[in-house]
C-alpha cells in the first residue's frame, strides 16, 4: 500500500493510471498483468490495486475526489512524513475508521481473512 500512497502523493491520480504504475513499479511481466481472478472477469493486478486503494481510503489516508480519482489527505501526508517501511493492516489499525471498516467487513464474512495475496504481496 505504501507505493500507492507515495504515487498519489504526487497529485490526483486516476485508479487506472495507478494500476498501470503499480504494475510497472513491481515489474510485473505481461503474463502476470494478464492473470485473472477465479471469476475470470477481473485482472488480479486491478483487483489488488483497488483493494489497496479501498484500505487507504477507509483509513483516511486517501480520498476519492470523484469516481475513479484518488487524492492524498492530510493524514496520508502525515503518515508519509513518518517514513514507515511499509503499510500493512497492522499499521492501519491505528486509525479508528479502518478498525470500523474491518469490523463491518468481518461481520459480513463472519471471520477474518489473513491469507497472503499471491501477486503484489509487496503492495503492503
Amino acid at each position: 500500500m505504501l507505493p500507492l500512497l507515495r504515487l498519489v502523493a504526487g497529485g490526483q491520480c486516476p485508479i487506472r493510471a495507478a494500476t498501470s504504475a503499480m504494475a510497472n513499479e513491481f515489474r510485473l511481466t505481461e503474463n502476470e498483468r494478464q492473470i485473472l481472478l477465479p471469476s475470470g472477469r477481473t485482472l488480479l493486478v486491478h483487483s489488488r490495486v483497488h483493494w489497496a486503494a479501498t484500505y487507504l481510503v477507509q483509513s483516511g489516508l486517501l480520498s476519492r475526489r470523484r469516481r475513479g480519482i484518488l487524492q492524498i489527505t492530510r493524514r496520508g501526508r502525515g503518515l508519509l512524513a513518518e517514513s514507515p517501511p511499509r503499510i500493512n493492516n497492522e499499521l492501519l489499525l491505528r486509525f479508528e475508521e479502518f478498525r470500523a471498516f474491518r469490523s463491518r467487513s468481518q461481520g459480513d464474512r463472519g471471520s477474518e481473512r489473513n491469507e497472503p495475496l499471491p501477486l503484489l504481496d509487496s503492495l503492503s
